[in-house]
């Protein structure tokens, strides 16, 4: 990896690129880079994470040394006194809207069975996503993703989270027994907190969370239209193009002095790749990867003249394997060929078809917005244009949501008859594109 050769500070407001060239290990510069390490997400770097990146025994620990010493903290491992510690979070808050007018017209027994559903909804959607409810207000919940186990991807986790809890609220309601039309507000915020147990006795203690950020998470709610999340700017940075948000402008908050800048969460971004979204700006080509661009450039040549190639390519996290995919799409672009790009997501694992649905939403522009007709035609035009196979449409609308309908034959098949079905008319599409012109394929897991 190429060595910074920028100047050398060494005050607090020196860059990562300058601290670590001023501490003689700027050969790590693309590795930091590449991870979008800044210097709040660097007091959060344990030496797990440095051993996991492929940063050797000596200079992990030299970089160890020096991370103490920058961030002026001692590391979450040693630092906590009475299982008090300070860490970045996202903090999630929940409030049911209009409680005390639905107390005022309905039983306080369906009331109080609905809000249970409710909060055990909001519990599970943060859970499964790797995120803690830190504690209950009422029918308020304060959830935080980073704390106690903290993830690279915590402000996406918990957009998702809130997402869910919107989309089973809406589920729960609509088989529920009792008509008691329950809505949630959401706000989300990012930022540095001390949290620690605040009640140690009992299977699920609550947290204390000390800070602005819960604080700040709390008055967003109040911001947010029914059944909509709100997120502050500290989380709209990490979010990059991950999802689709509203400006909703400068609001003051009460408590804050100055007015807060915040953005209304749409929904999922039609992004190609999470790396792409992940960034701004484009990037330039990896330093060092000549080697492996020249074998994939080779590979791609083989796959133009009828030699069909496959290519793994793995290794530790951080080192530029989405840079180089990217590199190779830039490279071929001028090309005639047809670009597939499947992007998996950590948040969907449970859904197999998951990337190849998010590649048919992109590929045929269907917006969240269009109405089900309107989506159905997006589709069945990608299918008869773009791919010449329209014996997918039923099938891929059902998976799509966009139909419950199927043909009879379909109908009468199981899942796994219909899952052989939906991989048979996939590898079939692909062969289909590969006869008209060269398929580059991607698939980044």
């Amino acid at each position: 990896m190429p060595t910074n050769t920028g100047s050398v500070q060494t005050s607090s407001a020196s860059t990562i690129d300058e601290w670590l060239q001023s501490i003689g290990l700027g050969r790590f510069r693309e590795l930091f880079v590449a991870q979008e390490i800044d210097d709040e997400s660097l007091a959060e770097i344990t030496e797990a994470d440095l051993e996991r990146w492929g940063v050797p025994f000596g200079p992990r620990k030299r970089l160890m040394r020096a991370i103490a010493e920058r961030v002026d903290i001692v590391r979450p491992s040693s630092r906590a006194v009475g299982d008090v510690e300070r860490r970045q979070i996202t903090a999630v808050y929940c409030d049911m809207v209009g409680s005390t007018e639905l107390a005022g017209r309905f039983d306080p027994e369906d009331l109080r069975a609905v809000t249970r559903d409710y909060l055990e909804i909001c519990r599970a959607a943060v859970e499964a996503l790797g995120g803690h409810v830190a504690s209950y207000h009422g029918d308020g919940a304060l959830a935080c993703f980073g704390w106690p186990k903290a993830n690279e991807d915590d402000p996406e986790r918990a957009v998702h989270a809130a997402l869910t809890i919107i989309r089973d609220l809406n589920a729960s309601l609509s088989r529920s027994e009792v008509p008691i039309p329950v809505q949630v507000r959401i706000g989300i915020a990012t930022g540095l907190v001390v949290v620690g147990d605040l009640i140690r006795t009992g299977a699920s203690p609550e947290a204390l969370i000390v800070g602005e950020t819960p604080n700040l998470a709390a008055r967003l709610q109040q911001v947010a239209a029914p059944n909509t999340v709100v997120v502050s700017s500290s989380t709209r940075r990490r979010l990059g193009r991950m999802f689709e948000l509203r400006p909703l402008g400068s609001v003051v908050l009460k408590g804050f002095a100055d007015a807060v800048t915040c953005w209304e969460v749409v929904g999922e971004a039609m992004v190609e790749s999470r790396f792409a979204a992940a960034h701004e700006a484009s990037l330039p080509d990896p330093v060092g990867r000549d080697s492996e661009l020249s074998l994939l450039m080779r590979r791609w040549q083989f796959a133009r003249g009828g030699e069909g190639q496959l290519v793994l390519l793995s290794g530790q996290p951080g080192i530029g394997k989405s840079r180089l995919a990217g590199t190779l799409c830039a490279r071929v672009a001028a090309e005639p060929h047809v670009r597939v790009v499947c992007q998996c997501s950590p948040h969907h694992t449970n859904s197999p078809f998951y990337p190849v649905l998010r590649m048919v939403e992109r590929s045929a522009r269907i917006q969240t917005t269009d109405t089900p007709a309107r989506k159905l035609s997006k589709l069945r035009a990608l299918l008869r244009v773009g791919w010449g196979q329209t014996s997918m449409a039923p099938l891929l609308a059902n998976l799509l949501s966009i139909t419950d309908d199927l043909p009879p034959d379909l109908a009468m098949l199981d899942p796994v008859m219909r899952k052989q079905q939906m991989l048979a008319m996939l590898a079939e599409t692909l062969s289909e594109l590969s006869r008209r012109r060269p398929v580059l394929l991607l698939i980044e897991d």
